[in-house]
């Protein structure tokens, strides 16, 4: 039997909440199997290897002896065709157990895609996500605020959700998976960050303050926006007796491992 794959990987935070989707049909383009699956933190990349492990597992339990691989990461599919070599030591050990189920099969195909022509498994990863999202656990908010002297009163999973086709997160950045929490800042207490691995947004919902940014001091009130870059040293200080209340958002970076070509110089 020949079996066709769509797989994906997401990761809202890159890395951050991970999860995987794989849609496994006959050439007559009846579904055999389906996965949606949370998988924990993990990078774009590595949830991308874990949905193809996955699928490769679920082909061959379905007795499959040859395999049409399509996905939108144009990084793993080139690392499956030995186009680039992989030198990240997260990704070797993943890349090295998909090789070693590749050869279950008779013959084995990778084709990469664009996103839109992926959409059945970038729905199920997505839906995972989701579904983790509304759960609202103490995890996820912990994980989110660590060190930073934030109390979480909040999360939004309506704004959060980005299955809906409504273009919710769409008009507060263009961006569609931000991860949004409404977090208090208490008066006396400062909030100082020394780098972080994500683009961050500061909307401030109530109270006053001001944001150091690159040595650079920034006012803040109510109605306003601060954006800081990945890596960018801040710190926030509460102005006045009233906490400061802010929505924070942690925007998506793009696939972030490096890859060489194996033609390279």
């Amino acid at each position: 039997m020949r079996a066709i794959l769509h797989i994906d990987g997401a990761s809202r935070g890159n890395p951050g909440p991970a999860a995987i989707g794989v849609v496994i049909a006959d050439e007559d383009g009846t579904v055999l199997a389906q996965v949606s699956e949370y998988i924990g933190q993990a990078t774009n990349n590595v949830a991308e290897y874990k949905a193809l492990l996955r699928g490769l597992k679920e082909a061959e339990r379905l007795g499959a002896e040859s395999l049409l691989i399509y996905g939108d990461s144009q990084l793993m599919i080139r690392q499956m065709n030995r186009e680039y070599r992989v030198r990240h030591p997260g990704l070797l050990p993943l890349y090295n157990q998909a090789q070693d189920l590749v050869r279950v099969f008779r013959d084995v195909s990778f084709v990469h895609v664009p996103r839109e022509k992926n959409a059945s498994a970038d729905e199920l990863a997505n839906r995972a996500l989701d579904k983790m999202a509304r759960k609202e656990t103490p995890l996820t908010k912990e994980a989110l605020c660590k060190g930073t002297g934030m109390k979480v009163t909040k999360m939004s999973p309506e704004i959060m959700d980005t299955s809906s086709e409504e273009p919710k997160s769409q008009r507060l950045l263009s961006v569609p998976q931000v991860l949004l929490i409404q977090a208090v800042i208490n008066p006396g207490s400062e909030l100082s960050c020394h780098k972080s691995d994500t683009d961050t947004f500061f909307h401030v919902l109530s109270g006053n303050g001001c944001m150091v940014v690159l040595e650079e001091e920034i006012d803040m009130k109510a109605g306003e926006t601060v954006f800081v870059p990945r890596h960018a040293h801040h710190m926030i200080k509460v102005a006045g007796e009233k906490p400061l209340k802010v929505l924070v958002g942690r925007i998506p970076n793009p696939e972030g491992e490096e890859h060489e070509s194996v033609n390279s110089d």
